[in-house]
């Protein structure tokens, strides 16, 4: 179970190092901090490739992407195209999936823990 909520995890970072690439035209360049679905999911955010200057949220109320008010402009100036729309929609799918994945499992563990539940 552990390593299908990691392979979905893995998978998110990869779709947010696209759609980074999407709105900067750069990859990562040096060090890049561990990705942390957790961070993520409570708001931390997730720096883009043009040197920190632009990031991406998650807003788990709305379900949605947003990018920080103090985003440098050609990130702005993507942000509504098709493509990136394609992109958000793509990592706001994964999130939905990480998140009732880690429900299941949670719910899978409180019942075994009680003993409700027989391998």
């Amino acid at each position: 179970m552990v390593c299908k909520l990691d392979k979905k995890i893995d998978q998110l970072a990869g779709m947010l190092d696209r759609l980074s690439f999407f709105l900067t035209d750069k990859e990562y360049e040096g060090y890049q901090s561990p990705f942390s679905f957790d961070d993520f999911w409570w708001g931390t955010e997730y720096y883009l490739a043009d040197g920190g200057y632009s990031r991406i949220c998650y807003s788990a109320s709305s379900g949605k992407l947003f990018l920080t008010d103090n985003s440098i402009k050609k990130p702005k100036e993507r942000w509504d195209s098709p493509g990136s729309k394609k992109l958000r929609e793509k990592v706001e799918e994964q999130v939905k999936k990480i998140y009732e994945e880690m429900e299941r499992q949670e719910a899978l563990m409180n019942l075994k823990t009680t003993g409700l539940h027989k391998d």
